[in-house]
């Protein structure tokens, strides 16, 4: 599945719905350090079974891009943890404590270490994106329980 190339896609095991944070950009073309992160629900033509069938045909296989909705569940939106360079760092409200921060930049997002990493140190104090830090564009999630209060299980980034 592959769309622009500052798009982050995060589709949850067996859900008709795939969530896209989009990099919002300002008027100057840097990252929007208050709300770096443009979300929307896209439709699925049929649920992510694993994370192998992303791999599989492209965006217009797998999403219908004419059903949109926007997103309301607080698990899936973000707070934005600080500013880093020219992008911001923000965690997913459902990853917090659970898995790696979101390092947006101009360039897409990016996976990096909590606001106390070494690296996200240097970063904030060299005004430039970390070293070790993976760009990515989806995410494949694993959750048990209900979906209006699931429980992480399993997550697996992936840049394609």
């Amino acid at each position: 599945v592959t769309a622009g190339t500052k798009d982050f896609f995060l589709f949850i095991k067996e859900y008709p719905w795939s969530l896209r944070y989009k990099v919002a950009m300002t008027d100057d073309d840097s990252v929007d350090v208050s709300k770096p992160l443009d979300m929307e629900w896209v439709k699925l033509k049929r649920p992510v079974r694993s994370a192998a069938d992303l791999f599989e045909g492209g965006a217009d296989d797998l999403l219908d891009w004419a059903v949109r909705e926007p997103p309301s569940h607080e698990g899936f939106m973000y707070h934005v943890e600080q500013a880093v360079g020219s992008g911001a760092e923000a965690v997913i409200n459902f990853f917090r404590d659970k898995g790696p921060n979101l390092l947006v930049m101009p360039d897409g997002v990016h996976i990096s270490g909590g606001p106390q990493s070494e690296e996200m140190k240097k970063a904030t104090q060299s005004g430039e994106g970390t070293q070790g830090d993976k760009q990515v564009t989806h995410c494949f999630v694993e959750v048990g329980g209900p979906f209006f209060m699931p429980a992480l299980q399993s997550i697996a980034f992936f840049n394609m």
